[in-house]
């Protein structure tokens, strides 16, 4: 199968200390922290406008179907990326958590921030799955991808209190349950 999945790479100093992994995402990214995540959700046509604008090409859709084809800004300044972060908390939750990164890959990134070597970060893994054991008393969550979509399951240990979950929502209104999933709408979807 040729299933697509989001690669989650470790935070070795390249990004805000508060990340733990990065998600990279189509249109955006998922940023895993200690007791939550962060989601940057970028608008596709900006992000396919500026993939064209680079690379003398449209990313977007096939020719002559869907929208009408807009023209490119003239200069980069023109460009723009509008973007919807959000943030889900797990309330009351473990913070130090004992993370298990799973399903490594042998590829590896590097990271060349500006000319302190310091600032660098080197041989950062790459992995397909990560939980957090434990995030509550009993309970783990596990951050995987499933059909090119990044999903979490909390995963109850038998005796563990269910109870204990409890998602904090910030950056986002209006939250609906739609035949069982979470629909969380954004200025950008």
């Amino acid at each position: 199968s040729n299933a697509q999945y989001i690669e989650f790479v470790e935070n070795k100093g390249q990004w805000d200390n508060q990340v733990r992994f990065k998600g990279q995402l189509s249109f955006g990214a998922i940023f895993l922290q200690s007791s939550g995540y962060k989601m940057a959700l970028h608008h596709p046509d900006d992000v396919n406008t500026i993939a064209e604008f680079y690379s003398g090409h449209n990313h977007g859709e096939k020719e002559g179907i869907g929208k009408p084809h807009q023209p490119l800004p003239a200069r980069e300044e023109d460009l723009l990326l509008r973007t919807h972060y959000y943030e889900v908390s797990f309330a009351g939750a473990n913070s130090n958590a004992n993370i298990i990164s799973e399903k490594k890959l042998t590829k590896y990134n590097n990271y060349f921030l500006g000319n302190n070597p310091n600032q660098w970060a080197s041989g950062c893994g790459i992995f397909q799955a990560v939980t957090y054991q434990n995030i509550y008393n009993g309970i783990d969550v596990r951050y995987y991808t499933d059909n090119g979509k990044v999903k979490y399951d909390f995963i109850v240990k038998p005796g563990a209190d269910i109870n204990q979950i409890r998602l904090q929502f910030n950056g986002v209104t209006n939250l609906t349950v739609n035949e069982g999933a979470l629909v969380i709408p954004t200025s950008v979807a």
